[in-house]
């Protein structure tokens, strides 16, 4: 049989690839009309886009369970901890890079350095597996993401950056 490279297999798994703005996307996704965006503004969540944008070759609908997963786990922790100013802060960074957080209390300490591993959850019905879907898809894209190390003023670490192959179109 003949082999494949993996390189040809991930092309393979990707599916409807498409250079996208990034900014343009968390907008129309978080800021202007996408479904997640209408939930959070009824909660009072409000999502603020900053930065240089940059294209990048992805599938839409990874980069949205990419982004919802962040997105949907601010929403959850800002609710649950009953957090007054409720914000999540995108900020591009041209040429490849995205950093997001939010105005809650950052990552427990007890999983911060194993939080990408599948079956890490603070959510008292939460299965784990979200951050390594993420983590899991931008592998396939050649991207990564990581929990920085900066810690928020209550001593969390809060912060993820999410690092693209640079586009060459």
């Amino acid at each position: 049989f003949p082999t494949r490279r993996s390189s040809d297999l991930r092309l393979n798994k990707l599916k409807d690839i498409q250079t996208i703005d990034v900014k343009s996307f968390l907008s129309k996704q978080y800021v202007e009309d996408g479904a997640v965006s209408k939930r959070l503004i009824k909660k009072n969540i409000f999502c603020s886009i900053t930065g240089d944008s940059f294209p990048i070759q992805a599938s839409p609908g990874n980069m949205i369970v990419i982004f919802d997963n962040l997105v949907i786990n601010a929403e959850y922790w800002l609710d649950k901890d009953d957090i007054k100013d409720r914000r999540i802060y995108f900020h591009c960074i041209s040429p490849n890079t995205i950093q997001v957080w939010d105005s809650g209390a950052g990552i427990a300490k007890e999983i911060e350095n194993t939080l990408f591993e599948p079956f890490q959850t603070m959510k008292r019905d939460g299965r784990g597996l979200g951050l390594y879907i993420v983590q899991e898809l931008l592998s396939l894209m050649n991207a990564s993401i990581e929990l920085m190390q900066e810690r928020n003023s209550i001593g969390n670490r809060y912060k993820f950056q999410i690092s693209f192959q640079e586009s060459t179109s």
